[in-house]
């Protein structure tokens, strides 16, 4: 019953360690931000190392383009207007997606960059191996 008591109060001081090393690795990961955007730079998005967007910048060149070519089209044949509407949604979601991608593997690779750099590559292997996971 002794041995029981011991190792529940290394279990208990092992949660606190491990949750103090949890909340240092997502202060670092909070500070972490980068901006991506797609190769014409229509759209800029940036992200921090929680994988959270933070900010999104538009050019105006791009909605006016999508306003002027797919959205603002006159036109009495409604099915002319919902398949430019269509054509317009898909065109416009293709800057974003890229420049989502783009500041997602650079965040990713800053991510590495700041745990290797700081320890935190350790931190991680001593939380796993006090949650008995390695």
């Amino acid at each position: 019953m002794l041995q029981g008591l011991k190792n529940f109060g290394k279990a208990a001081g092992g949660a606190a360690k491990l949750k103090s090393q949890q909340a240092r690795m997502q202060k670092m990961l909070a500070e972490i931000e980068e901006m991506g955007s797609d190769e014409k730079e229509m759209v800029k998005i940036w992200i921090n190392g929680n994988q959270e967007i933070t900010k999104m910048e538009i050019s105006p060149k791009l909605t006016n383009f999508v306003n002027d070519s797919f959205f603002n089209v006159e036109t009495d044949d409604e099915e002319k207007k919902a398949d430019l509407i269509n054509k317009g949604q898909k065109f416009l979601s293709t800057p974003f997606i890229k420049a989502f991608k783009d500041a997602t593997e650079k965040v990713q690779k800053a991510v590495v960059k700041k745990m290797t750099e700081n320890g935190g590559i350790g931190d991680l292997m001593s939380m796993l191996q006090a949650a008995g996971g390695a």
